[in-house]
């Protein structure tokens, strides 16, 4: 009587504990990421930002930054992306720039966000 019960104890648990789980449950505010935009008009607080404070930032910006590269205002970055290519030749890795951020890569559609916003002058919108 006793195994009995404790097979139908484990079988019970099992199939309670399994449904299927939502993203929504699991990961809250995952729905708040939408697909990567390359369509739209590429702006640097929608889109460059937001990449730039979750990748960039933490090594970049504040007194002593990384390797003296600061750029964590709109004007050290749009200095570093209109001269020679460098900051799309760190985030690619090309050209003979390291790549950027260390030990990461942005996707493809990221890289391209930024060759957009460079491509469009690397405005302040």
């Amino acid at each position: 009587m006793r195994k009995i019960f404790l097979v139908f104890l484990l079988f019970s648990t099992l199939f309670t504990a399994c449904y299927k789980d939502k993203l929504s449950e699991l990961y809250v505010g995952a729905d708040l990421f939408t697909p990567c935009d390359t369509v739209s008009t590429i702006s640097y607080s929608n889109h460059i930002l937001p990449l730039m404070e979750n990748y960039c930032f933490s090594c970049h910006s504040g007194t002593a930054p990384s390797s003296s590269f600061r750029i964590d205002t709109h004007a050290s970055l749009q200095q570093y992306a209109l001269t020679n290519n460098e900051l799309l030749g760190h985030l690619e890795g090309s050209g003979g720039w390291s790549q950027m951020p260390q030990n990461f890569q942005l996707n493809q559609c990221q890289i391209r966000q930024f060759e957009i916003w460079i491509t469009a002058g690397a405005l302040n919108n």
